[in-house]
């Protein structure tokens, strides 16, 4: 009780005793500050406290309470025999829990006010600590949603960039989520799917479905993790991809089980295991088909030797003439059996040398035109401009006739075989042939293509027509394709395969070029007039050099200002504007040398003093001429004397003669 008037005091205490004898405890103070003082050492249940006090009133000792702590520490009733209406809501603002005037009814009032207040307290007390245990358990709840959104922002960035096709089912295989990947390699819009079992509806492989479902029920059922390959349509190219399957259960909460699965890529890695499993295969067989064959060779030179010699000796009307002629023609084919073993084998006696593939497969095909099935027409479209590869000629042509054979052999009715040749730039990697070896460098290669209208081979025909004495024929050995295949292999070159039942084959064979080739120089041709640009293009070909050929001015320079490795310019001065050309030449290139074309050699050099005849690049005059190798030899010696020339002069196709 702080209260000034003790008369006050004693009443109150009275009124308390009289309503619960010895259930008080009482502290009394006469001030304010007396009062405070006692408030922290007695620490009350409620404060009986006087409005009006000597040195503090009522409402000021309530906002000293609230300065000195964060809430009241007890319930407060508040006495005044001089207050209104208006101090009481203030008070009560302030957290006073009664309000009661000064009077003769305050003692029959006040116990109840008192037991009233502390009830109030106590539960306002109870409802702060639920507040602030909600408020609690409100920041602990945010701190857990901002740690799962963590988590899951965490899970969907690794399943985002990991290069598996990433997926969560249910058990019946609906589908909950795919990552980015597998929208994209199945071709699907993730808006568009409803869940469902569309993985095994257009995703899987029909021929790997039962399989699927049957693992699938079985892992379902022991709730163990399981794996298998199958195949998966990739969109992009509507190709069949081979992939392992994973897939392990986990928890879901009332959703049960939810299974996490990835689809992994191993259609590359499986395409190498079977390429070395083949390649060790071949080997194998290789290495014993060449020792049989070097064996079996020794053998029929002494039977054709004793067979040759007894022909020789005998009169031409011997009965033992005709069996010798057996002896001897049987030996021809067995011989040429040895030798279809040792191109296999890599082992036959090769005589490397510059060979003109077009050329061959010419001759190759005119010699065997009277050798082709009836019905079949032989067509054959080279490319003359290829240039010159380094191969055994007789292989070359043993490679162009069973190719060409087997085409004719395999069509069975009225069709057209043809050949190609061409050359063809290949990217490291991206050569795609289907026998097994190194791959392809990148670089230059020679082109033969045949290709036929017959019947056409499945998959699992093509992965066994290079196996040594596989053949669909029925009288057929099975070691042309198989002879091809070493003579390739030998030479560090790739075959291309592609057939379909009922629409044909085509076999395209990749032929490294020379070494050499290409690597003369690159010459850019602007303006020349066709009849003389394209043989003189075609037979710098030939030689080594890469030609660009521009029929315009203003395409060559475009060519010059986009290619800087261009080692030469050849410029036909017989065509009008080529000044302005070569201006615009010189200003792109000045290092380079520039050769200008001309009928009229000795002229143009008289009265030539163009632009560009004092700076470092070198300019020369040929004489056009019809005769290939005085103009491969005259750019050579440009080529070769263009260090260090830095006047203008003329080198005159043919005798090189200087002007």
């Amino acid at each position: 009780m702080i209260d000034d008037d003790p008369v006050d005091r004693e009443i109150f205490r009275q009124a308390l005793e009289a309503a619960q004898p010895g259930g008080f405890l009482y502290a009394e103070a006469s001030l304010g500050r007396e009062g405070l003082s006692c408030l922290e050492a007695f620490q009350p249940d409620c404060v009986l406290l006087d409005l009006n006090l000597p040195d503090l009133d009522g409402l000021q000792m309530m906002r000293y309470l609230h300065d000195r702590r964060d809430a009241l520490p007890c319930a407060v009733v508040m006495l005044t025999g001089t207050g209104n209406e208006q101090i009481a809501v203030d008070a009560m603002k302030m957290g006073v829990m009664d309000y009661l005037p000064k009077g003769p009814e305050s003692s029959q009032t006040l116990p109840r006010a008192v037991a009233g207040a502390v009830q109030r307290f106590r539960l306002q007390q109870q409802i702060e600590e639920q507040r602030r245990a909600l408020e609690q358990r409100n920041r602990d709840l945010e701190a857990i949603r901002a740690e799962l959104f963590e988590e899951k922002e965490r899970y969907r960035t690794l399943t985002e960039s990991i290069p598996q096709l990433v997926w969560t089912a249910d058990s019946d295989g609906h589908l909950h989520y795919a990552n980015k990947r597998l929208w994209e390699f199945s071709g699907r819009d993730p808006d568009a799917e409803g869940g469902g079992t569309w993985l095994l509806k257009s995703l899987v492989h029909p021929e790997d479905r039962a399989e699927l479902r049957e693992q699938w029920a079985e892992a379902v059922r022991s709730g163990r993790p399981f794996e298998m390959e199958l195949r998966l349509l990739r969109s992009r190219d509507h190709t069949w991809r081979r992939h392992l399957m994973r897939a392990a259960p986990m928890r879901a909460g009332e959703e049960g089980v939810r299974w996490f699965g990835t689809f992994t890529d191993i259609e590359d890695q499986r395409r190498a295991e079977a390429a070395l499993r083949q390649r060790q295969k071949l080997e194998s067989i290789g290495l014993l088909a060449g020792g049989i064959a070097h064996d079996f060779n020794n053998l029929l030179v002494g039977i054709m030797g004793g067979a040759s010699f007894a022909l020789d000796s005998l009169e031409p009307d011997h009965p033992v003439r005709p069996v010798l002629e057996i002896v001897s023609r049987s030996s021809e084919r067995a011989a040429h059996l040895t030798r279809q073993l040792l191109a296999y084998s890599g082992k036959g006696q090769a005589f490397p040398e510059s060979v003109d593939l077009s050329r061959v497969a010419r001759q190759t095909c005119d010699r065997l035109r009277n050798s082709m099935p009836p019905g079949v027409t032989l067509i054959v479209d080279i490319d003359k401009t290829i240039p010159p590869l380094e191969a055994d000629a007789g292989q070359m042509e043993q490679l162009v006739a069973n190719l060409v054979m087997n085409a004719a052999e395999a069509i069975g009715g009225t069709s057209i075989v043809r050949v190609r040749t061409s050359v063809e730039r290949v990217q490291a990697g991206n050569s795609g042939t289907n026998i097994p070896g190194d791959p392809l460098s990148s670089g230059q290669y020679a082109v033969l293509e045949i290709s036929d209208s017959g019947c056409g081979m499945d998959d699992d025909t093509v992965r066994q027509i290079f196996d040594p004495f596989f053949t669909t024929k029925f009288t057929g050995r099975g070691l042309g394709l198989a002879a091809v295949q070493g003579i390739v292999r030998t030479l560090s070159g790739g075959i291309q395969v592609e057939s379909e039942p009922g629409k044909g084959s085509t076999f395209r064979v990749l032929l490294p070029l020379n070494a050499t080739a290409g690597e003369k120089g690159v010459i850019l041709m602007i303006g020349a007039d066709p009849r003389f640009g394209a043989p003189a293009a075609n037979a710098l070909k030939r030689s080594g050099y890469e030609v660009l050929v521009a029929a315009a001015g203003n395409e060559g320079v475009e060519t010059l200002a986009s290619r800087r490795e261009i080692d030469l310019v050849l410029l036909d001065a017989d065509r009008s504007g080529w000044q302005e050309t070569f201006t615009q030449v010189r200003g792109l290139s000045s290092r380079a040398p520039v050769a200008i074309l001309t009928g009229s050699p000795e002229e143009l050099a008289r009265g030539f003093n163009g632009p560009g005849t004092n700076d470092p690049g070198m300019v020369e005059i040929i004489r056009k001429t019809a005769d290939p190798a005085s103009m491969e030899e005259s750019i050579g010696r440009v080529l070769g004397a263009a260090a260090g020339v830095t006047a203008a002069g003329c080198v005159e196709s043919g005798n090189g003669s200087a002007a």
